[in-house]
């Protein structure tokens, strides 16, 4: 779990999808977004075969404001432990 932090912290994204992230799950730095799911009638049955349109569906998880403030630390006390050039 120590290495999927520290990867957390170097990173720069806010959403991803749940199955790349599942090392964080329990941690506290991520939670599981709402899902959502669209459906739409489709009205012009010559231009398709499905009667409905689905979108969504995916379940991602995004950074909390713990795991934000943890990036924070984390990466300040990286460029501090770093030797200057």
């Amino acid at each position: 779990m120590l290495s999927d932090l520290m990867e957390f912290a170097n990173a720069d994204w806010s959403t991803r999808p749940a199955e790349e992230a599942t090392g964080l799950l329990h941690s506290g730095v991520v939670e599981v977004s709402p899902l959502y799911i669209r459906v739409e009638d489709q009205w012009d049955p010559d231009r398709t075969d499905q009667k409905y349109a689905i979108e969504g569906g995916t379940i991602e998880v995004c950074v909390t404001p713990l795991g934000s403030k943890l990036r924070e630390i984390l990466r300040s006390r990286n460029e501090d432990a770093e030797p200057e050039r």
